[in-house]
């Protein structure tokens, strides 16, 4: 005896819950209604197809929500902030879990409190120690409009292929995609040292900015560094003008914890507690 496949899933939910169903699965989830076969129609309830698969949303007496176990469905990567944001404005709870190699993921819980998984493939991040070709394509990188402020120089290359400055090139299936730094590199004129702190700065490759990619990258980024930090703590510190970088380094976790006046204006200093990898809060 061999076993094919899963034909499909049933989530159960309480009578009369046909609307919210359509509402959640369909309208907000995006799944396609499925006609239930006439012999089964009695029993209300309504089913949608999910790639091949299909997935029932089954009427039950005495009904009590799943809590734990539940059904993980997979979302296009280029969909998948998109769709949290959708849950959100709809009321519906969004809670982000410890990505796993390659892949984001957040929980959500349907009109009925079962919990709901949804997850994407990602290309796997890595970063290792600048080299001589990084240095190189680093100091050609030149931003559209009042970003320029973050133009590269061959002064900049050359600071990067210095071991004592610790920088960092970000690659996405070995193409160069971003520039990390940690230490005294990543701060800026006003700053100082503190303890069981790691001052980190970063930088995305120009033409992938302006796109919301960063937001989604940086977690990402910081769970693959974290084999380079000692302290418990990083700290950066974004121009207060840069809405786009502020936002990002909200979503990895960091926190507005003061700010900084110099020659080259006001920047805001976020601080973060060091998230290690691997470590599934919900398992």
């Amino acid at each position: 005896m061999s076993l094919l496949g899963i034909d499909h899933v049933q989530i159960a939910a309480p009578a009369g819950c046909e609307a919210k169903a359509r509402r959640f699965y369909g309208e907000l989830l995006g799944l396609t209604e499925l006609e239930k076969p006439q012999e089964l129609a009695g029993r209300g309830g309504v089913w949608f197809a999910v790639g091949d698969q299909q997935l029932h949303i089954g009427v039950t007496e005495d009904f009590t929500p799943a809590l734990k176990a539940h059904p993980a469905l997979r979302v296009a990567p280029d969909e998948f902030d998109q769709l949290a944001a959708r849950l959100e404005q709809a009321g519906s709870p969004v809670e982000p879990d410890v990505d796993l190699p390659g892949q984001h993921r957040f929980h959500t819980a349907d009109p009925w409190g079962n919990r709901i998984e949804l997850l994407a493939a990602f290309p796997i991040v890595t970063v290792s120690p600048f080299g001589p070709t990084d240095a190189e394509q680093f100091a050609q990188w030149r931003y559209e409009g009042e970003y320029s402020f973050y133009d590269s120089s061959p002064t900049d290359a050359d600071a990067a292929l210095k071991p004592e400055n610790r920088y960092y090139a970000v690659r996405r299936n070995g193409e160069l995609i971003a520039h990390v730094c940690v230490g005294p590199e990543a701060r800026v004129a006003g700053m100082k040292a503190e303890p069981g702190v790691d001052d980190i700065g970063f930088g995305l490759r120009p033409d992938l900015t302006g796109h919301g990619e960063f937001r989604t990258l940086l977690p990402e980024i910081m769970d693959a560094l974290v084999p380079e930090l000692t302290a418990p703590a990083q700290r950066v510190v974004v121009a207060a003008w840069n809405d786009r970088a502020l936002s990002a380094a909200r979503h990895a976790g960091f926190d507005a914890t003061g700010s900084v006046v110099n020659n080259l204006g006001r920047w805001i200093v976020l601080t973060r507690q060091e998230r290690r990898q691997g470590t599934d809060r919900r398992a």
